[in-house]
């Protein structure tokens, strides 16, 4: 809508209540896209359960792009959210499918000195 309303010298407002005046559909603020009963039935019955909401197709589509990147981080920033952003979207989307989508690697000790466990070692 704002490119439009670049083109046309005026603001993305009035371009957006011109077309409502014209009857022109608009989606919905933000981007979000409500799941219709008819979208729904015509789903996967697996896939249900995820979209129960206004952000569903948000979610699903941060995880399709996160899935081609190498880690969540480098995904995140791809996309321009916060890593702990994408994760938490992760794990929604995991939480309604009841299911682990993402095999997250094991936690890295970062605090932990590199090499053998001192208090393993004998003297």
């Amino acid at each position: 809508m704002a490119s439009i309303a670049a083109e046309l010298g005026t603001s993305a407002t009035h371009v957006g209540r011109q077309a409502k005046a014209m009857g022109i559909e608009l989606r919905p603020g933000g981007g979000h896209h409500a799941v219709s009963p008819a979208e729904l039935d015509a789903l996967s019955a697996f896939l249900r359960p995820a979209l129960t909401d206004r952000r569903c197709w948000s979610r699903l589509h941060r995880f399709r792009q996160a899935m081609q990147h190498r880690t969540i981080t480098e995904a995140a920033t791809h996309l321009g959210i916060r890593q702990a952003v994408l994760s938490h979207q992760i794990a929604r989307l995991e939480k309604d499918l009841g299911a682990q989508l993402y095999i997250r690697p094991p936690a890295v000790n970062r605090s932990a000195p590199p090499g053998p466990d001192a208090r393993s070692s004998k003297p």
